[in-house]
């Protein structure tokens, strides 16, 4: 390549450029907890970790950290077992719903799923792997018993239950060679017989043995592994993966970046940064579980801050326990509030615990140097079912508003809604009208205002209140509880509202808990006593010219509209949807089969309108999908058009992303003669090619003019171009 040419393309390589993460349309993202490390295995290369069910390799050469999950071909998301094969080179991974992965040294994977599709009512739960060098195969101890895995074959070759002679079948928790003899370990005994033996499968074969025999076999420390030269590397928990070298005390630890927990419930993004709980007990909205260790996560994109029961009592002596929904100050993304099913509403700021408000406002010790406590009095009610003065404040649905006044559902106690002021002074009310205030879980406020608190579970409702622009003169407020409604059809609805959001237009979309989605449309008229919730209907395929309401008798968890008014709707077991803007057409379906997404029952969704990030909580961990929408500009400008890559490189396999568009504006991609070589539409703010022509063909290496219009009702036509630079 000559000098000039090289110097062109950096120069144009500097033109546009954005960030790698910004050119991951369709590409998808685990978020995977690391924070305690359990178990341990070694290749000759790598040592393996399973860390908070999640797994990551440390290189032996030069300590670089490697994650394995469902992006990179893992099958599922809770690893609970791992060995190496060095027979086979290669790991062997088990997981909670019984599937087994075998991950070659290559990257390549494959799956055994014979235990996952088995049917028994056995636990399927994978405790143990041992990989036998004798006998090439692998042996796995699960609630059925011992497994025989032939590796060569990626099959299950025979089951053992060697404990069906003495009793039922016993849960395997071990399994071990020692002597040429196969050994598994139960919470009752230990079991023995000769590898030799041809009929394993009949239990008459086996020996039993007292428990206390386990510990004179020679049976693999789960938890550390030293290698070659002698390092030893070390499970030490929430510190990580620990590694000392041969006469040196200093240890090296290995932990990924990460969430400080898997199980993670509500989701929130406001200005750049993503917020996580641990919330409820799992989407059953059931006050009988209380105690969930509470964390709150924050991601700003390149790192996470987390706060644990482990920061924060210290500092306090005061718990972090079932942490519900956050609440983010528009000025001020480190200033935010977040409550709590048993305690109350925590307030952050500069990412650092402030206050704690209860009911009493005892004092707490400000000694720590983590952050200044405060326990503030408030107008927060403990429970009426109980008697405790500060251990049962339950408090779900929280919202600031434009006032910056904080709104607060006080469950289980007579005036249950509260209003902190922007000054710190609180206010109660009780709305007449509301069936159900013992289940209080989340505050909405439109565009306009209006607030609106839901009551999930039935009997359910939705209660809205205009303020009127003053928040603590109850008096002056108008409300509704709407408890049920007709829709368009004239169908009588029970309102069991579990998410809402707004789109465009202003309507309101509520998905409910177990019949689909309602939209609010003109909710500024939903104080009108003709007012009607509209249902969405799907016209059905069969020539009969019926249709069916969208998503009819299924719980809906959350709906995120994106920048090009499309619909994401997350249910609670049929995985994750892509609906037009009009709801009527699904444009895509994924669930943990067909796609990375870890698991079908979906908690909650946040997206950010800047990236297309689509965040999703799952009930095996947190991930998310690159959208191919961002947020629309209200202009076109050439100025703020954003290509990547730019230019494009060989090796390159992705799509290009054009950024800064307005929502619907015609691209067009051309080559240096003018001729059209590929249209199309923006989504938001975001246009994509994947460049190949109209017949399929790649396309050739050279210039393009990229060219955006967009002709507004009764204005003037908007123009941006670009250029975009593919290297063959």
């Amino acid at each position: 390549m000559n000098i000039a040419r090289l110097a062109f393309l950096l120069a144009f390589a500097s033109l546009h450029l954005l960030s790698v993460a910004a050119n991951r349309m369709g590409e998808w993202t685990v978020y995977n907890s690391f924070r305690n490390v359990t178990r341990v295995c070694q290749s000759p290369d790598r040592v393996y970790a399973i860390a908070s069910s999640s797994l990551f390799h440390v290189s032996k050469t030069d300590g670089s950290i490697g994650i394995l999950n469902k992006v990179n071909g893992l099958n599922s998301s809770s690893a609970t077992a791992i060995t190496y094969d060095d027979t086979h080179s290669l790991l062997v991974v088990g997981y909670a719903d019984g599937n087994i992965d075998l991950v070659r040294d290559d990257g390549s994977v494959v799956n055994i799923d014979d235990l996952k599709e088995a049917t028994v009512t056995a636990s399927k739960f994978v405790n143990d792997l041992y990989a036998c060098p004798s006998t090439g195969f692998v042996y796995l101890a699960c609630g059925a018993g011992i497994l025989c895995l032939n590796v060569e074959k990626a099959e299950v070759a025979e089951t053992y239950n060697p404990s069906k002679l003495f009793s039922t079948t016993e849960v395997t928790k071990r399994v071990t060679v020692d002597d040429d003899s196969l050994f598994a370990l139960t919470d009752n005994a230990v079991y023995g017989a000769s590898l030799s033996d041809p009929t394993l499968v009949n239990p008459y074969n086996w020996t039993k043995f007292p428990s206390s025999r386990w510990s004179e076999l020679s049976s693999p420390d789960l938890t550390s592994v030293i290698d070659s030269d002698g390092n030893f590397f070390i499970a030490e928990g929430k510190n990580g993966l620990a590694k000392r070298t041969p006469g040196s005390e200093l240890l090296d630890l290995y932990q990924p970046d990460g969430p400080a927990m898997n199980s993670v419930f509500s989701l929130s993004f406001s200005n750049g940064r993503l917020y996580a709980t641990t919330g409820h007990p799992r989407g059953l909205y059931d006050r009988g579980d209380t105690d969930v260790d509470g964390a709150l996560m924050i991601y700003d994109g390149s790192r996470w801050l987390n706060f644990t029961e482990d920061e924060i009592y210290p500092a306090t002596g005061k718990r972090f326990k079932t942490l519900c929904y956050v609440t983010v100050d528009p000025s001020d993304n480190t200033h935010y509030f977040v409550s709590s099913t048993r305690d109350g509403v925590y307030e952050f700021r500069t990412d650092t615990c402030f206050a704690r408000y209860n009911v009493i406002g005892d004092s707490c010790s400000a000694d720590s140097s983590f952050c200044v406590w405060n326990a503030v009095p408030s107008t927060l009610d403990v429970a009426t079912t109980v008697s405790s003065p500060d251990d049962y404040i339950t408090v779900n649905a929280i919202a600031l508003d434009n006032n910056s006044c904080l709104w607060v559902g006080n469950e289980i106690c007579p005036q249950y809604v509260k209003v902190m002021d922007a000054h710190g002074n609180w206010f109660e009310h009780s709305y007449p009208g509301m069936s159900n205030p013992d289940v209080l879980d989340k505050f909405f406020i439109t565009s306009s205002g209006l607030k609106m608190l839901t009551s999930p579970r039935l009997p359910g409702g939705l209660l809205v209140i205009d303020d009127k622009g003053t928040p603590t003169s109850f008096s002056s407020h108008r409300y509704r509880f709407i408890a049920s409604i007709k829709d368009q059809d004239g169908n009588a609805l029970s309102v069991a509202p579990l998410c809402l959001t707004q789109d465009a237009d202003g309507s309101i979309w509520m998905g409910t808990w177990e019949d689909g989605i309602y939209v609010l449309k003109n909710p500024s008229n939903i104080f009108s006593s003709s007012y009607t919730f509209f249902r969405p209907k799907i016209n059905r395929t069969d020539g009969s010219g019926l249709a069916d309401y969208l998503f009819a008798q299924q719980r809906i968890t959350g709906i995120v509209i994106d920048g090009a008014s499309r619909k994401w709707v997350a249910t609670f077991s049929s995985g994750l949807y892509l609906l037009s803007d009009d709801g009527t057409r699904t444009l895509a379906h994924f669930t943990a089969h067909n796609s990375p997404l870890l698991d079908d029952c979906i908690y909650s969704m946040a997206y950010d309108e800047d990236s297309g990030e689509l965040f999703i909580a799952t009930a095996s961990g947190l991930c998310s999908y690159h959208t191919d929408a961002t947020k629309g500009y209200s202009k076109l400008k050439s100025s703020q058009l954003k290509i990547f890559p730019n230019p494009v490189r060989p090796d390159f396999n992705g799509v290009v992303t054009v950024n800064g568009l307005v929502d619907n504006a015609l691209v067009k991609f051309t080559d240096t003669s003018g001729n059209l070589v590929y249209q199309t539409r923006a989504n938001g703010g975001t246009a994509t090619w994947n460049l190949r022509l109209a017949n399929g063909k790649r396309a050739a290496a050279g210039v393009y003019f990229i060219m955006a219009s967009l002709t507004p009702s009764g204005g003037e036509t908007q123009m941006a171009t670009g250029k975009l630079l593919l290297i063959r």
